[in-house]
């Protein structure tokens, strides 16, 4: 077999049953992270323009503006791949969902106005079909009057002829004047 990797797994399992080792690297570890928080610490400092953070409101003060700040740059980061923030997401979901309430009003609207206009359709229909009986009717008694007319008329003619014919021709005596009489 090859020797290294009977070493290398000497050396690992040896190590991870050796409890100094383990506590050591903890250590190490601890104190990098505690040197890592200070850099952030001194950060936080120049952020705020040399301001002292004094007490806890200094703190959580400093602490919200660099959250705003954050979520500025973490926003203008998505921007540029054409990513919006879950806070937008949320509001056009409102706006779609608000929106498509107005789409489905709008379109019971739109029934609604179809099915009067179409019911006023068939009232002026009926109205029209009333009004075309009624003008035939009309035209039928027009018709019947002026041949009523007509037949007035010639009545008329007739009856005249008949009153000349009949007539006999009479002359009116002459007055008398009281001169004649004497």
């Amino acid at each position: 077999m090859n020797n290294q990797y009977i070493s290398f797994w000497q050396n690992t399992l040896t190590d991870a049953f050796n409890p100094d080792k383990q506590t050591e690297t903890f250590n190490t570890l601890f104190s990098q992270s505690f040197s890592q928080f200070e850099d952030i610490s001194t950060a936080l400092i120049k952020l705020t323009e040399g301001k002292s953070v004094t007490t806890p409101d200094d703190f959580f003060t400093l602490f919200n503006i660099s959250t705003t700040d954050y979520h500025k740059s973490i926003n203008l980061y998505m921007e540029l791949f054409g990513l919006i923030s879950i806070d937008e997401y949320r509001s056009l979901i409102k706006k779609y969902e608000k929106l498509k309430k107005e789409k489905q009003n709008n379109e019971k609207n739109d029934r609604n106005q179809k099915s009067k206009v179409e019911t006023q359709n068939k009232t002026i229909q009926t109205q029209k079909d009333k009004i075309t009986s009624q003008e035939k009717q009309l035209s039928t008694q027009k018709a019947s009057l002026t041949k009523a007319k007509k037949e007035m008329a010639e009545l008329k003619k007739e009856l005249a002829k008949k009153q000349e014919s009949d007539t006999p021709i009479v002359k009116k005596p002459a007055k008398t004047t009281k001169k004649n009489k004497k």
